[in-house]
């Protein structure tokens, strides 16, 4: 009994930890596929620092970097704020599906 709750608690802590370094695969496929736009969109991006590192001050309340390559082969670096990532995440993804005709 106590070795199946055991491997259960384990399996849980495994998957979240998986999912934190894994980040938003979904997501990042998007990106992938439009990394032009995602580019512009992470610019106007309030709750975004693109090519730019957070001050010494700030860091703690950003996550990244995650980096991305655009269609001209530059590789950009972009910290999201970590109270926000989520909704961060969804307005980006909104129109970068709608190109592509569904919303995610």
């Amino acid at each position: 009994m106590w070795e199946a709750i055991g491997l259960v608690v384990a399996a849980i802590i495994i998957w979240q930890v998986i999912a934190h370094f894994q980040g938003n695969p979904k997501f990042w496929r998007l990106i992938g596929r439009h990394p032009d736009l995602a580019l512009s969109l992470f610019s106007i991006e309030r709750g975004c620092l693109v090519d730019t590192t957070p001050l010494p001050e700030q860091k703690r309340d950003y996550v990244g970097p995650f980096r991305f390559r655009t269609n001209d082969g530059t590789t950009h670096k972009v910290y999201m704020l970590a109270s926000d990532i989520d909704a961060i995440q969804a307005r980006i993804a909104k129109p970068l599906s709608m190109t592509e005709g569904r919303i995610s």
